[in-house]
């Protein structure tokens, strides 16, 4: 007798998401040993599972890693977030719950004289506990002095009360402020209007991505050194406190404990705007130009303190 080769796989996917049939039959001699094995045909990205609803088996989509923060996977790694919460697995967090507090926020520019140790004039802005402007105007032209102050907390305690517990994929994770900066920006009048001459950033050297501050205050000090800086009449500056949360998580293999990722998270920001403005030009009254309306006056004091 002669021996065939291995005999022949038979079958035909009527779709890629039902189960195939597919006959072997193996042929040794005069013996012929057919087996029937079935193979369940899976889209890429998705899984069969049994419905809840009919018992059928249906296609579940596949989110790898899986989503975040009770997103839900509603196509291959593609996640619908809860509200307060952003990015391609739902990591970034943009509920106003994870803004940081901005405790205290203030500015100081000032002419200090070195040779007599005091101060000659000195001028603070203060937007603690303001959502508007705290606009500053002064005559003065010359300063040496520009002190910022920045106060910042989170409770992360509280925040993160409601979460479910951290997942055996997640070994270390931390969440707080990891930034803090000073944005100051130079403004001039020029003949064309305004143009910005400078800008430079002030940031403090505590927080950072992975070593965030927490269920702490964030105390911190900047200054421009000794720099002389002078202003003319029109000049402007804008000084934009930004705070922001974030914070990191290291992702492990659950089959050998090795650390496979570490993950950055987005926060949220919050923020402060200081101005101060100059003007040196002797003032000019409506009562001068004949333009004044009913009820304006050169000068009006509230609450007369020489009565």
């Amino acid at each position: 007798m002669s021996k065939c080769a291995p005999g022949v796989l038979t079958g035909e996917a009527i779709d890629e998401r039902t189960i195939t049939q597919i006959t072997i039959a193996v042929q040794d001699g005069d013996i012929t040993e057919t087996k029937t094995a079935l193979f369940v045909a899976i889209n890429v990205g998705f899984k069969k599972e049994n419905s809840k609803l009919n018992g059928n088996m249906t296609d579940i989509p596949i989110c790898s890693p899986p989503c975040q923060n009770t997103g839900t996977c509603v196509g291959p790694n593609t996640c619908d977030c809860t509200a307060g919460h952003s990015g391609d697995r739902c990591q970034g967090m943009k509920a106003e719950d994870f803004k940081p507090l901005i405790e205290k926020g203030n500015a100081t520019i000032a002419k200090y004289s070195y040779t007599k140790n005091t101060f000659e004039y000195q001028f603070m802005a203060d937007s603690t506990n303001r959502s508007d402007v705290d606009l500053i105007w002064t005559n003065s032209d010359e300063f040496n002095v520009m002190n910022f102050d920045i106060d910042a907390s989170i409770d992360v305690k509280y925040n993160f009360d409601h979460i479910p517990p951290v997942p055996r994929y997640i070994r270390n994770m931390k969440f707080g402020i990891v930034d803090a900066n000073v944005l100051v920006i130079h403004y001039k009048l020029g003949q064309s209007g305004e143009y910005e001459v400078n800008n430079e950033r002030f940031t403090c050297p505590q927080p950072r991505d992975l070593d965030p501050i927490a269920d702490k205050v964030l105390e911190c000090r900047l200054d421009n050194g000794t720099n002389v800086f002078q202003v003319d009449s029109g000049d402007r500056y804008v000084l934009n406190y930004t705070v922001t949360t974030g914070g990191y998580r290291e992702l492990v293999n659950t089959d050998n404990g090795q650390i496979t990722a570490t993950e950055i998270y987005d926060g949220v920001s919050s923020h402060q705007i200081m101005e101060y403005r100059f003007d040196y030009d002797k003032p000019i009254h409506c009562q001068e130009l004949h333009t004044c309306s009913s009820g304006d006056v050169p000068l009006q004091l509230e609450k007369d303190i020489t009565k």
